[in-house]
C-alpha cells in the first residue's frame, strides 16, 4: 500500500485505467487517496450503461445517481431488454417451449386458430418474428418506485419528462384493454402483442404515488401519458383515463385541478374517464367526475349509455344510482330508439360486480323496471329500429313479472314488431335462464289480457304452431300440454295455418318431439288426422327413433297398418336390434317372410335381439317361420340360441321343430358345442329332444 501511495498521481491513474472492474473497486475501498482516484473512474466506466442508472433509481440511491450523472451518464438513454417467457405471454422462452405449450393447449382446446399453429412451426424452424423489447429509462424506474428526490434530480439533469416506455408498466395486461390497446392476456396470438408506450406520469399514477405524480405534473408532464407505436391503431390515453380506471379519487382530483382536461376524451375502446370508472365500478371517482361536468348519459364503446349497460347486464343497483344522478331513463343505446327499459326486459342474467356499499338492498328486474317507468313513463311505448316495444322483449324472455308490470302500466298485450307478436315471442321462447313455469305464467298473462291466439308471426305461423315446434320445451311435456289446452280454450285452431305445408302441421311437430299425449289432445279438439304421406313419415320416424308408444299411436290411424306392412319393414327393424318396435310391427301385420341375399330371415334376426326377443320368436314360429332355415354360411336359429347360451330360446326352437342334429359352419353338432358351454340346461334340452325323436 505504501509503495502505491508513493507513486505519482499520474502513475496511479494509469494503473487504475488498466485495472479490471473488481480490482478497481478494491482499490477504491483501501484508502481515501486511492478512493478519490478510483471511484470517479468507476462511474466514468459505468456512465454509458443505462442499466446502472436504472438500478440506482430502483434502489433509491441518491449518491450513486449523483455521481453517475456527474460522470456524464445520459438520463435519457433507455434500457432495452428482450422480453422473456413470463414477460410476454405470446412468446415463450424458446421454440421448444412455445411448441410444448401449444401442444398442451391443443389437447384442451382443439379450436386454436390455424395461424397460431403455423406460427409455432415457424418458431421451431427459426423463422419467428423478433421478440418484443422492454424499454424504459431511469425516470420511469424512479416514478415506479415513488422516489421523488430522484425524479427531481433526473429532471434537473435534463431527463425528458415525457419519454415513453414499452413493456415496462405492471398494469399490462390488466388494464390495456380498457385503455384501448390490444390485450396481452391471450397466450397464443398470430402476432406479438403491442405494448403501450407509457410516460413516467402514467407509471406514477399506476403505482398510486400521488406525490410523484403531482411532482411530474408540476414540472410540466404532458396530460397524454400513453401512445401507440402505430398512431393508426389507437387514440392517446390521458392521465385522467389512468387515474379513473384505477379508481384513485385523490389522483383524479389532482389531474383535473392541474390540467382541466376534456372529460369527453375517449380511449380507443370508446370509453371516457367516466366510462372507465364505471367498468369496475368506482363510484367515488364517478361521483367526482359527474360533479366536475362529466355527462352521465355518456355512450360506452358498445353504443350503450352507462344506464343502458347497467340495465343490460343486470347491474340494477348501479342503474338506480345513475338515475338518481340524472341519467336519462329513455336513453339506452343507438340514440333514442333503444331505451333502458328495453334492455332490462332483454336481460337474462346478472354479471357479478361490486354493489354500492350504502345501497339498502339488492334490486330485481321488477324493481328497476318500476323505477324506469316512474322516471320515464313514455318508455313503455318507445320502439327499437325493429319496432320492438319492451313487452315483446319481456315476453320473449318469459319474464312474467315484467309482463304483468308493463301491462299494469298500459302496455298492449297484442303488441307486435316487424317479426312477431308478444304471444308468438313467448311461445317460441328459448327459456334461457327461465323455467317452463315462467313460460306458462307469461302466456297465461298475455291471453288473459287480450292477446290474440290467431295473430301470426312474419312466417305466417300461429302461436300454437310455434309452441308445438318449441325445442327447448320438448322435455317438459306436461307444461306443453297445459299450454296447448290453454290456447285451444281461447280459440286457437289445431290446424296448420298453411294447409299445403305438411311439415308445419302442429300434430306432426308434436309427434316428432315425442309428445304423443299432446297429439291426442289436438286430434280430440278437431285436428285433421295425418294424410297417407304424413303417416308414412311418422312410421319411419317412430321406427328409426325406437319409439314404441309413437308407433302404436300412428298405427291406430286408418290405413296405417297397410302403409306400414312393406316387405322389408320387419326385417329392417330387426336388423336395428329394436325388439319392442319389431314386435309391434309384426302384431300389426308386417310380413316376416323376407330373406336377405345372404340368407338371413326375420327369425334369425329375432334370435339375435339383445332384449325382448323370446316373445317375438315365439310369435314368428307360431305364424309359420322355419326353425331350420339356414343362411348361406350354414347358420340356423338353433346355432344362434346355443351361442348366446339362451336355454329358453333353445327349448322354444326345439319344441317348434328345430333339428338337434344340425351341424354348424364349423362341422360340430349343436350338442357338442353346447357341451362346451356353461349352460347344462341347454344340453339337457337337446338330450330330451333326441329321446323324443327316437320314440
Amino acid at each position: 500500500m505504501v509503495l502505491l501511495l508513493s507513486l505519482p498521481t499520474e502513475v496511479l491513474r494509469v494503473i487504475c485505467d488498466h485495472a479490471e472492474a473488481r480490482q478497481l473497486a478494491s482499490l477504491a475501498r483501501t484508502c481515501q487517496p486511492l478512493y478519490s482516484i478510483a471511484n470517479p473512474m468507476q462511474y466514468r466506466r459505468a456512465k454509458d450503461n443505462p442499466e446502472v442508472l436504472c438500478w440506482a433509481a430502483e434502489k433509491g440511491l441518491l449518491g450513486t445517481m449523483q455521481q453517475l450523472l456527474a460522470a456524464g451518464a445520459d438520463p435519457n438513454k433507455p434500457v432495452q431488454q428482450d422480453m422473456g417467457a413470463f414477460d410476454s405471454p405470446a412468446l415463450l422462452g424458446g421454440p421448444q417451449d412455445y411448441l410444448r405449450v401449444l401442444q398442451n393447449s391443443l389437447q384442451r382446446n382443439p379450436n386454436i386458430p390455424s395461424t397460431t399453429v403455423q406460427r409455432a412451426v415457424a418458431i421451431q424452424a427459426g423463422r419467428a418474428p423478433p421478440r418484443p423489447k422492454r424499454i424504459y429509462t431511469a425516470l420511469h424506474q424512479s416514478a415506479r418506485a415513488g422516489h421523488d428526490h430522484l425524479v427531481t434530480l433526473l429532471l434537473c439533469n435534463g431527463a425528458n419528462i415525457n419519454t415513453t416506455s414499452s413493456g415496462f408498466c405492471d398494469c399490462c395486461p390488466t388494464l390495456t384493454p380498457e385503455l384501448g390497446y390490444p390485450t396481452m392476456a391471450g397466450r397464443f396470438s398470430s402476432r406479438p402483442p403491442e405494448s403501450p408506450m407509457w410516460t413516467p406520469l402514467h407509471v406514477a399514477i399506476c403505482k398510486g404515488h400521488q406525490s410523484t405524480a403531482e411532482l411530474l405534473m408540476s414540472w410540466g408532464a404532458s396530460l397524454v401519458v400513453g401512445t401507440s407505436k402505430d398512431p393508426r391503431t389507437g387514440r392517446p390515453v390521458t392521465a385522467l383515463h389512468c387515474s379513473s380506471v384505477l379508481g384513485d379519487v385523490a389522483l383524479t382530483q389532482a389531474v383535473m385541478e392541474h390540467y382541466q382536461p376534456d372529460l369527453e376524451a375517449r380511449t380507443s375502446s370508446g370509453l371516457t374517464a367516466l366510462g372507465l370508472a364505471y367498468q369496475y365500478p368506482y363510484l367515488d371517482v364517478m361521483e367526482l367526475l359527474l360533479k366536475n361536468g362529466a355527462r352521465v348519459d355518456e355512450y360506452n364503446g358498445d353504443g350503450t349509455t352507462l344506464l343502458g349497460r347497467a340495465c343490460k347486464v343486470g347491474q340494477y343497483e348501479l342503474a338506480a344510482w345513475l338515475i338518481e344522478r340524472g341519467a336519462n331513463p329513455l336513453l339506452g343505446a343507438t340514440g333514442h330508439r333503444f331505451t333502458p327499459l328495453h334492455l332490462v326486459c332483454e336481460s337474462i342474467s346478472r354479471e357479478p360486480y361490486k354493489v354500492p356499499a350504502d345501497w339498502p338492498r339488492l334490486l330485481t328486474q321488477g324493481d328497476i323496471a318500476s323505477i324506469l317507468l316512474k322516471a320515464g313513463p313514455d318508455a313503455i311505448r318507445m320502439t327499437t329500429p325493429n319496432q320492438t316495444v319492451p313487452i315483446l322483449a319481456a315476453a320473449k324472455n318469459c319474464s312474467h313479472e315484467l309482463v304483468e308490470l308493463l301491462i299494469a302500466h298500459g302496455a298492449d298485450a297484442n303488441a307486435y314488431d316487424k317479426h312477431e307478436t308478444a304471444l308468438t315471442a313467448a311461445c317460441g321462447s328459448k327459456l334461457c335462464g327461465r323455467t317452463p313455469e315462467d313460460l306458462w305464467n307469461t302466456v297465461r298473462l298475455l291471453i288473459t289480457h287480450g292477446a290474440s291466439v290467431h295473430r301470426m308471426d312474419i312466417h305466417s305461423h300461429t302461436p300454437l304452431e310455434i309452441l308445438c315446434r318449441n325445442q327447448p320445451l320438448a322435455f317438459h311435456r306436461e307444461t306443453k300440454e297445459k299450454l296447448i289446452e290453454l290456447l285451444i280454450q281461447h280459440g286457437a285452431t289445431p290446424e296448420a295455418s298453411d294447409p299445403s305445408s305438411q311439415a308445419d302441421s302442429p300434430c306432426i311437430s308434436l309427434f316428432v318431439n315425442d309428445h304423443i299425449a299432446s297429439c291426442r289432445l289436438l286430434l280430440a279438439h278437431g285436428a285433421t288426422p295425418p294424410n297417407p304421406s304424413q303417416i308414412s313419415q311418422m312410421i319411419a320416424h317412430a321406427i328409426t327413433r325406437n319409439k314404441p308408444e309413437a308407433l302404436r299411436f300412428v298405427l291406430a290411424f286408418d290405413g296405417a297398418p297397410k302403409l306400414m306392412a312393406t316387405e322389408t319393414r320387419l326385417y329392417e327393424a330387426l336388423k336395428k336390434d329394436i325388439g319392442t318396435v319389431a314386435e309391434i310391427l309384426f302384431d300389426h301385420g308386417a310380413p316376416y317372410s323376407y330373406v336377405s341375399d345372404e340368407g338371413w330371415s326375420c327369425l334369425l334376426l329375432a334370435c339375435q335381439l339383445t332384449h325382448d326377443g323370446l316373445n317375438l320368436c315365439r310369435k314368428l314360429l307360431l305364424a309359420g317361420a322355419d326353425p331350420n332355415h339356414l343362411t348361406d354360411s350354414g347358420v340356423c336359429p338353433l346355432d344362434i340360441a346355443v351361442q348366446r347360451n339362451d336355454s329358453a330360446l333353445v327349448e322354444l326352437l326345439l319344441d317348434q321343430g328345430a333339428d338337434p342334429d344340425h351341424a354348424g359352419p364349423d362341422g360340430r353338432s349343436v350338442l357338442v358345442r353346447a357341451s362346451n358351454g356353461p349352460q347344462q340346461d341347454i344340453v339337457n334340452a337337446l338330450l330330451r329332444s333326441f329321446q323324443k325323436r327316437k320314440k
